[in-house]
């Protein structure tokens, strides 16, 4: 932590950190599967622990407490396998103090770049084209409807899908693409 002298304090218990977002006056850490509320003088307090397999995750602190939303991994067939096949499916799940963590859709594996609003009702994502990871890195943008687990395309072509970032509100996005699919590796990516 960062004290108002410029002096810099590690954060006691808390190592290997995946993950902080901002909440309020204190910051919301992510370590070793548990989400904490740390205050400004060090203090941490658990808030909710990830379920195991977690991919990506992404947290908002409300008036009422926290949202997470994550990725988690689904089943998978362990040994070799022949490609091309159906793609796995992992779940969207969402976690709000009231209900707990409750699944909210299934997407297919190789979802990246998770973004979540600030109001915790909206999030999207970055979905793989491919079922193997490639340089080219061609996706499409997807968003979704936390309280339905409707799933909106925001894209169609997009060729080298970078990142996605939902507006604060969850009126909007703002992403970055090429939409390029002759040549996504080599041409530049636009805002």
């Amino acid at each position: 932590l960062l004290a108002d002298d410029g002096s810099h304090t590690p954060i006691p218990g808390l190592k290997d950190i995946d993950g902080v977002w901002p909440a309020q006056d204190d910051l919301l850490v992510l370590a070793d599967r548990t989400v904490s509320l740390v205050a400004r003088d060090g203090t941490a307090s658990s808030v909710v622990d990830v379920p195991e397999h977690t991919l990506s995750i992404e947290a908002v602190w409300l008036d009422d407490g926290i949202r997470v939303v994550a990725i988690v991994r689904g089943d998978r067939e362990e040994g070799p396998e022949l490609l091309p096949k159906e793609r796995d499916r992992d779940t969207l799940n969402v976690y709000a103090p009231s209900t707990g963590w409750r699944k909210v859709v299934e997407v297919p594996n190789g979802v990246s770049s998770l973004s979540l609003s600030g109001d915790g009702s909206r999030c999207a994502w970055r979905e793989s084209v491919n079922t193997v990871p490639e340089e080219a890195m061609r996706g499409e943008f997807r968003a979704c409807e936390i309280q339905t687990g409707e799933v909106t395309s925001l894209t169609e072509g997009a060729g080298k899908a970078w990142w996605i970032r939902v507006a604060p509100d969850g009126s909007g996005v703002a992403y970055q693409a090429n939409f390029q699919k002759d040549r996504p590796i080599t041409t530049h990516t636009d805002v």
